[in-house]
């Protein structure tokens, strides 16, 4: 399986056969995090709650803005340092 789908191919059974529940996910820029949790936020809207990425290859805002297309900004969120998150809260 290619590297850059391998979360999402993982992940989206899980959340298939878990109904009801939602998600947070969380990971970095390094690889492929942002485009596959993107993926995934798209194939279910109603499970992931939120999305967190660690940046940790200063990429452009552009980057993010593909991989999250069509996604609320409210859902995602690009971070550097982990007090930048620490306080966030689920969303109701």
């Amino acid at each position: 399986m290619a590297a850059a789908n391998y979360k999402f191919a993982t992940i989206s059974p899980i959340i298939s056969q878990s109904k009801g529940a939602r998600y947070i996910l969380i990971g970095d820029s390094g690889e492929a995090d942002p485009e596959n949790y993107g993926m995934l936020a798209r194939k279910f809207p109603n499970e992931i709650d939120r999305i967190f990425i660690r940046s940790v290859t200063m990429d452009s805002e552009e980057r993010y803005q593909a991989a999250f297309r069509n996604i609320p900004r409210s859902k995602w969120k690009v971070f550097v340092l982990p007090e930048e998150i620490k306080y966030l809260q689920r969303r109701p």
